[in-house]
């Protein structure tokens, strides 16, 4: 129990520190934990997202919609609520081929693409749609609306990386700091006990000198009587 209130005794007297050090491991580990999060965004919302459901569009162009075959879609995440919503269409991986099919799938599974037709297998499940390719271009137009908010993602995620670092080398500054003063502390408290120690042996010899003393007296008075 002495020990105990030792310690918190001593933990007061940098509670500023200690506060601060604990402050400093929260944010660094809240921001080290924010990464992958913000990478499982980046791949299924917007790398991935050229995936989903694309509606053609009335409003024409604009940095969300995409030109196909002379007409303007946009993700269907991407429609305010009372906007109009015209023909739609998928743009789906088959293998390292990118397809476009003009309806949605009843059910996913494994892909494949031959002869302008995207056969989709679920088990015993099997499907085909009438589906044509996509070039590179076409590829790259699709995915040319997420690329703003992938930049914004990746910029988000290096000012984290920057502020989990910064807190890390402070929250190390103020270990450091703290060692010190409890190392400074460890030195007074050891000299102090050293000091105290020396005192109390020269106490005992003094002490065994006067006992000697005391003996040397006490042998001739003995030997008269």
């Amino acid at each position: 129990m002495k020990t105990g209130k030792r310690l918190l005794r001593y933990g007061l007297l940098y509670k500023k520190i200690i506060i601060a050090a604990l402050i400093m491991l929260t944010i660094s580990a809240a921001a080290d934990l924010a990464g992958p999060f913000i990478a499982k965004k980046v791949i299924d919302q917007h790398i991935l997202g050229v995936e989903s459901v694309w509606y053609e569009t009335s409003k024409g162009k604009s940095e969300l919609s995409v030109k196909y075959d002379g007409h303007y879609y946009k993700r269907e995440k991407y429609f305010s609520k009372n906007e109009a919503k015209g023909k739609k269409i998928r743009v789906l991986q088959a293998g390292s081929d990118f397809v476009i099919v003009n309806k949605d799938l009843k059910f996913d599974g494994k892909r494949s693409f031959k002869d302008g037709a995207l056969t989709v297998k679920n088990g015993s499940k099997k499907t085909v749609y009438p589906a044509s390719t996509l070039t590179g271009s076409e590829v790259l137009k699709f995915s040319q609306p997420e690329i703003p908010k992938i930049i914004q993602l990746l910029a988000l995620y290096f000012g984290l990386l920057v502020i989990s670092a910064f807190f890390n080398i402070a929250r190390g500054s103020c270990y450091k700091h703290q060692q010190i003063a409890l190392s400074k502390k460890c030195v007074k408290m050891y000299l102090r006990i050293s000091k105290g120690f020396q005192l109390n042996i020269l106490i005992i010899y003094q002490l065994e000198r006067l006992l000697r003393g005391l003996r040397m007296i006490r042998k001739p008075f003995v030997s008269y009587m």
